[in-house]
């Protein structure tokens, strides 16, 4: 029993130096973020503005000379395969004052054209690097102006802030308005919310800790029952029950206080810049766990006490705080393992979906899509201010891969039909080459890209709403003309070829709407050319004579510095996507095996303690013929008492056939356990009565 308590003390301690250091790292992350902020930052955000960054630049100096504050604005671009934060201003010399910024070494107070970092970036101008716990942020602090010389600043579109104490803030959003060319009530919108959180590992952790703690919790309880006879000889020889109880537990505190203070020092070496207050902190975080079980461990000092030398004599020791403990341990378990069951049924659902799935984008591995590509010269700029350049490139590219590669086109979603009764339609756009691996035929195949009009394929059962159909035509196309074609109701599933529907039927649909794509209007499509892979709508099949087709038609459009790449579709995305859903599900279930594992110990340790308090009990009631019913019945009363609680919860939480059957096998699984340990536990004590041992 000490072995397993000082293991499961190291195990816990392992637990929490990982969440301590995701918790740092989640905690750095954020301080990158918001350490540059200062006390008085006031957000604003500026979309769809025109002007010149030049301008801008002069008219925010302008501005910060006017009321006296700063600006500070936040890039985050994709650089060298990673992302790069910029933090670039307009700097008041009280800006940098305000500042707790914690720097590993040089100066934090910039000017002109002088940077810090979080990385030595090996420019002559870099005069300090910020404190980056884990080396995993890469960030720059430098003027607005600098940004701009280094053509990295390409449009004044961006999140910023004005930082300073300001008396009349309206006024100053209404002068940015001004600047801007935007409303100001545009100017306190922002597109989207920024959070933090540890992540799916140290969820993990936590749920392990809790895990490896209920256990402690269990075997503490039972650990001076096990042993009875050393706490005897100790009472017979006057030794204080505090005595005793150090004596028991001295050497499981001695090894953890060596674990904790050898695990720690390990966690803070593998941070790369942590400081002596990180090792601190840990220390505090490991010594608070440790007191946490040592109060615990105060309940086997209550039975401890209870044990005298009279009772032992007697054999009349029943531990009732320790049966209650591990009855309210058990209680809560089991209920919290019942409340995890309909999302473990769902998980394990999700599972045999993703295996289902797996087996369908494998095949994909056949195609390949465009992967990777970038901008060059003002294309970024370009799209910016609505004029796409490069799509208008890739739409031409991809014209002349359907000539010489024969690459098709498939890009398919879900949208309301129906506002009122919230009636959704599965909606694709096709290609002539795609076409051909639809399970059904449409008559006049062959003129159906060569007409005038966009052709629309339309399932007949949607024939009676024709209107609402060309309602949401009208959205998709703006004023294209439009021919419907309707096809007979078809069978057959159609695999979406898109990641984000894998929840609606497995990713297959039936009978969508299909516009028909013509090489005229691939300019339409240009900006989901532009896609990342996972979602890209390009498919050509992977072969030698694709690959020079691809390369040809990239010279043919000038496109080589663009550094366009196709690649496998199944590797650029969808297998990554895959498992990360699998992973999840693991998590799921097998975190549901260790709930079942801690129920499962709890109605163990609760026979055991009642097998060795009512020993003689038992076996004279057995012996003079009582059933095994009236021999436990009041545990058989505790334990249906708990499953009848769960059954309630399961009722009210989510009822179905599956979790039912899977409630009924856990409880299956329970009561074997117990009547066999009974079986087991009683033999063994009739044996042992029967040579005259106790």
């Amino acid at each position: 029993m000490k072995k397993i308590l000082t293991s499961l003390l190291f195990v816990m301690s392992i637990f929490l130096c990982v969440m301590f250091m995701l918790h740092q790292q989640t905690m750095d992350h954020r301080k990158m973020d918001e350490q540059f902020n200062g006390v008085d930052a006031n957000a604003f955000h500026v979309y769809h503005s025109s002007v010149d960054v030049e301008e801008m630049i002069k008219k925010l100096e302008e501005l910060s000379q006017t009321y006296k504050v700063s600006f500070l604005r936040t890039d985050i671009v994709f650089e060298n395969n990673v992302d790069m934060m910029y933090k670039s201003g307009v700097f008041r010399e009280d800006y940098f004052n305000a500042l707790d910024i914690d720097m590993l070494s040089g100066e934090k107070v910039i000017k002109n054209n002088q940077i810090i970092a979080t990385y030595d970036t090996n420019m002559s101008n870099q005069i300090g690097i910020i404190r980056d716990l884990f080396n995993d942020d890469k960030l720059q602090l430098l003027t607005l102006d600098n940004l701009y010389q280094q053509h990295k600043l390409i449009s004044s579109d961006g999140e910023y802030q004005f930082i300073g104490k300001v008396a009349d803030k309206e006024m100053i959003y209404q002068e940015l308005a001004n600047v801007f060319g935007v409303s100001k009530d545009s100017l306190l919108k922002p597109l989207y919310e920024k959070g933090y959180d540890e992540g799916t590992l140290f969820i993990i952790g936590a749920f392990l800790l809790v895990i490896a703690f209920a256990i402690f919790s269990l075997v503490s309880v039972f650990y001076p029952i096990s042993r009875l006879r050393e706490i005897g000889m100790m009472k017979l020889l006057g030794v204080k029950s505090i005595h005793i109880w150090l004596e028991l537990n001295k050497r499981v505190v001695l090894f953890s206080i060596v674990n904790i203070f050898t695990v720690s020092t390990i966690a803070i070496i593998l941070i790369p810049n942590s400081s002596f207050k990180h090792f601190i902190a840990l220390l505090c975080w490991q010594f608070c766990l440790l007191f946490s079980c040592m109060c615990l461990s105060g309940v086997s000092f209550i039975l401890i006490r209870k044990i005298s030398i009279s009772r032992l004599l007697k054999n009349f020791l029943h531990f009732k705080l320790s049966i209650r403990f591990s009855y309210l341990l058990k209680f809560f378990v089991f209920i919290g393992l019942i409340a995890l069951l309909p999302s473990m049924v769902s998980h394990i659902k999700q599972l045999y979906h993703d295996i289902q799935i797996r087996q369908v984008y494998e095949q994909q591995q056949q195609y390949m899509t465009l992967s990777n590509y970038t901008f060059v010269s003002s294309e970024f700029q370009d799209r910016l201010q609505g004029n796409d350049t490069l799509g208008e490139k890739l739409g031409q590219l991809f014209v002349e891969l359907e000539k010489t590669a024969n690459a098709e086109y498939i890009r398919m979603g879900r949208i309301k039909l129906d506002n009122q009764t919230g009636e959704y339609v599965n909606i694709g756009t096709i290609n002539e080459h795609y076409m051909k691996r639809l399970p059904f035929s449409i008559e006049n195949e062959e003129n159906i890209f060569t007409t005038q009009r966009i052709s629309v394929l339309v399932p007949e059962i949607l024939k009676q709403k024709e209107e609402k159909v060309l309602s949401l035509l009208h959205l998709q196309l703006k004023d294209l003309p439009v021919q419907i074609i309707y096809y007979p109701e078809n069978k057959k599933p159609i695999f979406s070829e898109n990641i984000e529907m894998e929840r609606y039927n497995n990713g297959f649909v039936m009978n969508p709407i299909l516009i028909c794509l013509q090489d005229k209007y691939v300019n339409k499509e240009s900006i989901f050319l532009g896609n990342s892979a996972i979602s890209n709508p390009i498919r050509v099949l992977d072969n030698e004579k694709n690959k020079q087709a691809i390369q040809e038609a990239i010279k043919h459009h000038h496109l080589e510095l663009n550094q366009i790449e196709f690649a496998n579709v199944l590797t650029t995305g969808f297998s990554d996507r895959l498992a990360i859903s699998s992973s999840s599900v693991f998590v799921w279930v097998i975190g549901s095996f260790l709930a079942i594992v801690v129920s499962s110990l709890a109605s163990y340790f609760i026979l055991l303690i009642i097998l060795m308090s009512k020993k003689k009990e038992i076996l004279v009631s057995r012996l003079l013929g009582y059933t095994l019913i009236d021999r436990y019945k009041l545990e058989f009363i505790y334990f249906g008492l708990i499953y009848i609680f769960a059954f309630v919860e399961l009722i009210l939480l989510s009822f179905s056939v599956v979790t039912l059957l899977v409630y009924s096998v856990l409880v299956l699984l329970d009561i074997l356990m117990i009547l066999s340990l009974i079986k087991k536990g009683e033999g063994k004590a009739l044996t042992l009565a029967l040579k005259g041992e106790e």
